[in-house]
């Protein structure tokens, strides 16, 4: 049966792990699953709770962060909806602590998941800025 995350025809890592830079089996992460000898992240609405996973499961829960971001570890309601569930046992406010959390997870899973193109751009805009402050003071 042909393995996928081979290097050569002596190292056979069993699925859900890859081959490491020292050329040995690594599982991949929590929140990550092996593709082709590669861990990545678990796609928005899955998640993954153990490492050497080879796919995520899905995750129809909207209070949890797995259901907006990517990477998700649990399917578990987020802890910001566990707190509004202890709130709201003392004062019924989950007509606005509810939308209010869910457009916070949201926000964040947006921030979250294009967080290499933000870091590219905080890069950019600094090696742009330093320019602009030696052009500015020479």
């Amino acid at each position: 049966m042909p393995y996928l995350n081979n290097a050569d025809d002596c190292l056979i890592c069993p699925f859900g792990s890859i081959i490491d830079r020292n050329n040995e089996c690594s599982k991949c992460p929590i929140g990550y699953y092996e593709k082709n000898n590669k861990c990545v992240e678990c796609d928005a609405g899955s998640y993954n709770d153990m490492e050497g996973a080879s796919q995520c499961m899905e995750c129809k829960n909207i209070k949890s962060t797995s259901f907006n971001i990517m990477g998700g570890t649990t399917c578990e309601d987020s802890a910001l909806f566990n707190l509004a569930d202890k709130l709201n046992s003392y004062a019924n406010i989950d007509y606005i602590s509810n939308p209010l959390i869910t457009g916070m997870q949201i926000g964040s899973a947006i921030v979250y998941n294009n967080r290499r193109i933000i870091q590219e751009l905080s890069v950019f805009g600094g090696v742009v800025g330093i320019v602009a402050a030696g052009i500015i003071s020479g």
